[in-house]
C-alpha cells in the first residue's frame, strides 16, 4: 500500500524527492516513472542499479567486473537517458550521475559508507539547491568525507 501511494506521488507531483533503501527495491515496478522525474535523487547500491538498468531495458550491461573507468563511462551514458540523479555506492566509493556528468569519491578507507548519513546529507543539499543538484550532492559527499577522515583514523 505504501508503495502504491509513493508511486502515485511520483506521477502526480514534481516536488523534489529522494528515494533510498528498501524503497528503491519496492518501486522497481515504477522504474519508468521514477527515472523520468526531474528533482529526483535515487540513492542505491550497485545491485539495485543493475536491476533498474535491466527493468528499464538499458542496452549496455552493467556488470560487477567493470573497471572504475568503464563504470564511470556506463553511468555517463545511462544518465543521459533519464532525468533522475543517481547516487550509487559501489566498492566503498560513491558515484553521482546526472545528465551525462559523473562525480566519484575516493573509497572511504576501510570504513563502510554510512548509508543513513549519505541519504540525509544528499537529500538536504539537493533540496536546498534544486537547480544544481549534482553540485549540491558533491558538496554533501565532500562534507561526509571530511567527517569520515576526522572520525575514522
Amino acid at each position: 500500500e505504501t508503495t502504491t501511494v509513493t508511486a502515485d506521488l511520483l506521477s502526480q507531483t514534481q516536488l523534489p524527492i529522494t528515494i533510498a533503501g528498501d524503497s528503491i527495491d519496492a518501486l522497481q515496478l515504477y522504474a519508468e516513472t521514477l527515472f523520468s522525474r526531474h528533482k529526483t535523487v535515487c540513492i542505491m547500491n550497485f545491485a539495485q542499479l543493475q536491476k533498474y538498468s535491466v527493468v528499464l531495458g538499458y542496452h549496455s550491461a552493467l556488470t560487477s567486473s567493470l573497471t572504475n573507468n568503464r563504470l564511470v563511462g556506463w553511468l555517463e551514458e545511462f544518465s543521459k537517458t533519464i532525468y533522475a540523479t543517481i547516487v550509487c555506492v559501489h566498492d566503498n566509493a560513491v558515484y553521482v550521475a546526472a545528465n551525462g556528468t559523473v562525480i566519484t569519491t575516493r573509497p572511504f578507507n576501510s570504513t563502510p559508507v554510512n548509508t543513513n548519513h549519505l541519504v540525509a546529507a544528499c537529500s538536504v543539499w539537493a533540496m536546498q539547491h534544486p537547480a544544481r543538484t549534482t553540485e549540491a550532492i558533491a558538496t554533501a559527499l565532500t562534507q561526509i568525507l571530511i567527517l569520515y577522515s576526522k572520525t575514522h583514523h
